[in-house]
């Protein structure tokens, strides 16, 4: 496969447009096409930026390198400047941005109607995580909303433990008479209570009457927001 197939194939894969790669590499639209169509290599600075911004290494967009795990681990030891345990890699699955869990009041996402489909798989570096769960026990899906701001942001992804289990002020992904949320979830005399961080979103009640559901406990949140000067 050419760099320029195998840099269109991963930014798809990753459900990115040539401006998102843009704003991270510092690249023009137009360049970005000429390398994605084979008309022009990228220089090593801006291969190594193209790497960073794909989650992989510069020895396997070139072809050098194929394992997946080498190469998101690779990549990630270019980022912080330091050498990794491969050990501690666990490949998240991640469902597909059409399906989000809604920091809000509801989107009426259901999953009898909306396919949960896995779209790729996200390396997260966590010695922790990575002791606890394997990647069968674990999902990725992203979230919409701002109810549980300043904790997690519209788009964020939710990395959660599929697991029914929890304890009071656990933040999980649940379902409510249709709807997917991510809420901090607690219990009351009648049954079960969803609460917001964001002050500007009221609790929601929940009785044993409802058609409720705990889809998983979240362990891990990754967010994609790069650091404003504070003025």
């Amino acid at each position: 496969m050419a760099l320029g197939d195998r840099i269109k194939e991963l930014r798809r894969q990753r459900r990115l447009t040539q401006d998102n790669i843009c704003d991270k590499v510092g690249c023009s639209r137009q360049a970005m096409s000429r390398w994605e169509n084979n008309r022009q290599i990228p220089g090593t600075d801006a291969l190594a930026k193209l790497a960073s911004a794909l989650g992989v290494s510069t020895d396997y967009l070139m072809g050098r390198e194929t394992d997946t795990k080498k190469e998101a681990l690779s990549a990630e030891s270019n980022i912080s400047g330091q050498r990794l345990n491969r050990d501690n890699v666990i490949l998240v699955p991640v469902i597909s941005p059409i399906l989000k869990c809604s920091a809000g009041n509801g989107n009426g996402y259901d999953d009898s109607g909306v396919a949960w489909d896995v779209v790729s798989q996200y390396p997260l570096f966590d010695g922790t995580l990575s002791a606890l769960y394997s990647s069968k026990s674990l999902s990725a899906m992203y979230a919409e909303g701002d109810s549980m701001e300043p904790q997690i942001h519209d788009g964020d992804l939710i990395v959660f433990v599929h697991d029914e289990t929890w304890i009071p002020g656990n933040i999980a992904i649940v379902r409510l008479d249709g709807k997917l949320f991510v809420k901090g979830i607690l219990r009351s005399k009648n049954g079960y209570i969803l609460r917001s961080q964001n002050r500007d979103y009221a609790d929601i009640e929940v009785g044993e009457d409802d058609d409720f559901s705990v889809v998983g406990r979240v362990v891990k949140i990754i967010t994609d927001r790069d650091p404003k000067p504070v003025l």
